[in-house]
């Protein structure tokens, strides 16, 4: 009985937020014709961008007619919200460009309240971490890449080396990596999670498409934790991460990681720069600074 109660209680609203294409197509029609609320639209990536990127590694054309159906839904909303709200100043650009006016807005996805000190430990680490949901396909994608093409590599480098990979709704040809080596955990709660966190040497974020702020990405640097990752696993993060080890390749990808996991003081200087990182981009004063230009306060 949601659309009688917004009647009932339409001159109540200022503003009304709502969240990702699929769930906001129902309701921003309604919701513009029966209040006179701001309705703000945050997105949390571009679907179709992402689709099309997933495009270019897989070549099934399903994916472009999908990707044709996103934008035309996700131009539409657009042109119905009074502002949207984009994970970063890439996709900000995007939607610019599109409707042809200032219509986007960054609003980075993350903000910490509590930031560690930069890891020291490093000697006693001995593992590499994935952490991500297996409904996200780029997610299934970047682990059988990393396991197929990248891991043998680093194992006959590191011999002993042990990969965790973390994260809900498995599947069964990722559940099948499992080995004396490769650690299938799946889902954890956030305790479990600070426990593999505390033993994790590196962080490796192989993905091969995507779109927006990657939550696994901004969670390692938060953790002080080193990251090796392609351009998709960085991509849209705000100010300078020339400090990152990047890259596509998966021989190179292979050759980065072996060489920052055997070198204890590269390790701790990345350790310090992700935290320091994370304090000038991640914060609440960050947020509220962000929030108060949106809402237009002094």
């Amino acid at each position: 009985n949601w659309k009688q109660w917004v009647k009932d209680n339409q001159d109540k609203f200022d503003y009304v937020l709502l969240n990702r294409p699929h769930i906001t197509i129902k309701y921003i029609d309604f919701i513009r014709a029966n209040t006179g609320a701001k309705i703000f639209y945050y997105g949390h990536d571009l679907h179709f961008v992402r689709e099309r990127k997933q495009y270019e590694v897989q070549k099934d054309k399903k994916l472009l007619t999908s990707a044709d159906e996103w934008e035309k839904t996700e131009k539409y909303i657009f042109s119905k919200s009074d502002i949207v709200l984009a994970p970063s100043d890439d996709e900000k650009n995007i939607i610019n460009d599109i409707m042809n006016e200032e219509k986007a807005r960054t609003i980075l996805p993350f903000f910490f309240e509590n930031i560690p000190e930069p890891i020291s430990d490093f000697l006693k680490r001995k593992e590499i971490l994935f952490v991500g949901g297996f409904t996200h396909q780029p997610n299934v994608d970047a682990v059988l890449w990393f396991v197929n093409k990248i891991f043998p590599l680093i194992k006959n480098e590191i011999p002993d080396i042990i990969f965790n990979i973390v994260g809900s709704n498995m599947p069964q040809e990722i559940v099948n990596l499992a080995s004396r080596d490769i650690l299938i955990k799946g889902f954890l709660s956030d305790e479990q999670l600070h426990e593999i966190y505390s033993t994790t040497r590196i962080t490796v974020i192989p993905l091969r498409y995507g779109a927006g702020v990657k939550g696994k990405t901004v969670e390692s640097l938060q953790k002080g934790i080193p990251i090796i990752s392609t351009i998709f696993g960085v991509e849209g993060l705000p100010g300078d991460i020339s400090f990152l080890n990047v890259t596509n390749d998966a021989k190179d990808f292979a050759t980065q990681l072996c060489m920052l996991y055997r070198d204890e003081s590269e390790l701790l200087e990345q350790s310090a720069k992700s935290i320091e990182y994370i304090k000038n981009n991640f914060t609440e004063n960050a947020a509220m600074n962000i929030f108060k230009d949106i809402f237009n306060i002094q």
